[in-house]
């Protein structure tokens, strides 16, 4: 196809998710979204497929895309991606517009001063492994705390890119959020291993929770520069915590943190004693999540033996119930002052 062809083409697309999205069958699906992270009692449970695997393997595997161009190509797989995942009758919701991500730029070469390696497998198909860049207690030294620019020009041009293509069919939107992704377990691993992780709470406690202290300090001042920038967006249309908008201010006076939901979970302390985990876990997650309106917590954890340390999360809003966690025991202590995730195990619902 010609780069016009191309282009005509994805507009084709747009139209196709923008008539999706304005469909009054869409509002009642917004709708039971809110009302149950509302906590008001919704027409009936929103149901959620997470088909990322099954897209990849229709549009990539079997070569389908159409576009050549680079930036076409990667815009035809999300809007493909939408089409196709709202074939499937679950309950996502399909917006009418366009989110576009901030040109929000990392200060530096590397997130938190050091290079996060992986070994990479020698088979297509196998998994990497852990290349940490603290091997020992002196690699601590190395750490840096990483600073947050917003590039408004940037920005701008990615708008007009969008805007000039099919900004008539689906009115593009900025978005801008936390630039480090708060799962402080996840960041952990990426610096010390998982292996590190784990049998350093007991043999260097001393080292983690100083490593701990780094990562909770870096994710609160890439907070306060986000703050700062006064470029931050409510993100109440995401799938898993669509919703009522929850800022509280003025329509005029800049988002803050806590107008938003954060999503956190503690997956790489799933294998570790309740105690444990809330010392080298949650103690740290309780000052970022408090910046916050809502709270999701959870993932694929168990979370069984650890029920009531969750919910003294003080604005926690969504309990997420993995399939190894005990839905029985959630729904007792739960009962009707949280919005529950109940996940299923894929290999069932297949």
């Amino acid at each position: 196809m010609t780069e016009q062809e191309q282009k005509d083409y994805i507009r084709g697309l747009a139209y196709c998710v923008a008539e999706i999205a304005n469909d009054p069958e869409m509002e009642k699906t917004r709708q039971r979204w809110r009302d149950t992270y509302m906590l008001r009692k919704a027409d009936r449970s929103p149901v959620w497929l997470r088909l990322d695997s099954l897209c990849q393997l229709d549009f990539t595997s079997q070569k389908s895309l159409k576009c050549q161009d680079p930036f076409l190509r990667r815009l035809e797989w999300q809007l493909r991606y939408t089409l196709k995942h709202h074939e499937f009758g679950d309950d996502t919701i399909v917006l009418p517009y366009w989110k576009v991500p901030a040109a929000v730029e990392l200060q530096g070469e590397h997130l938190w001063g050091v290079p996060v390696k992986r070994h990479m497998p020698e088979t297509k198909d196998g998994a990497w492994s852990y290349d940490p860049p603290i091997k020992d207690e002196a690699d601590m030294d190395k750490l840096r705390i990483s600073t947050w620019r917003h590039n408004a020009a940037e920005t701008h041009k990615r708008s007009d890119r969008f805007s000039e293509l099919f900004g008539d069919i689906l009115p593009v939107k900025i978005k801008a959020g936390p630039p480090i992704f708060p799962g402080v377990g996840r960041n952990a691993s990426d610096l010390i291993g998982l292996g590190g992780l784990l049998l350093n709470m007991a043999a260097k406690p001393d080292m983690i929770h100083r490593l701990m202290s780094f990562i909770r300090d870096s994710a609160l001042k890439g907070i306060d520069e986000m703050e700062a920038m006064g470029i931050l967006t409510e993100n109440n249309d995401e799938p898993i915590h669509f919703s009522e908008s929850l800022k509280t201010s003025a329509p005029h006076v800049p988002v803050l943190m806590k107008d938003l939901w954060l999503r956190t979970e503690s997956q790489q302390f799933q294998n570790v004693s309740p105690q444990m985990w809330k010392e080298f876990c949650l103690d740290y997650q309780m000052p970022i999540m408090q910046r916050f309106r809502y709270v999701s917590y959870g993932c694929c954890e168990d979370l069984t033996d650890r029920i009531d340390l969750v919910l003294s999360i003080p604005n926690l809003r969504i309990f997420v119930n993995s399939p190894w966690t005990d839905l029985a025991t959630t729904v007792e202590k739960c009962q009707d002052k949280y919005t529950i995730i109940w996940r299923q195990k894929a290999s069932d619902v297949i």
